[in-house]
């Protein structure tokens, strides 16, 4: 192998490194992400279920609506006061 091709070699080994430690970091950044977003759901759900009847109906939820009001927020619309 002359100069040219080893040092050709070594830049694209170091190109494939830098490329690849990219990807792992975005990776683990979407799952940190994505487990922060599992647990905060949990939490929510978790707060609500704990919950009697008035207190849901006070918040305008029932608990049939828990699940989505944990993951999307309460319906902006058809509920009394929720404008």
């Amino acid at each position: 192998m002359t100069h040219r091709q080893d040092t050709d070699t070594r830049r694209l080994a170091r190109h494939a490194e830098a490329v690849r430690q990219r990807l792992l970091r975005r990776w683990l950044a979407r799952s940190l992400s994505r487990l922060a977003a599992a647990l905060a759901w949990w939490r929510g759900e978790t707060e609500l279920r704990a919950m009697d009847e008035r207190e849901l109906h006070d918040l305008g939820l029932d608990r049939g609506g828990i699940d989505y009001a944990v993951r999307h927020g309460r319906e902006r619309w058809g509920r009394a006061g929720n404008g």
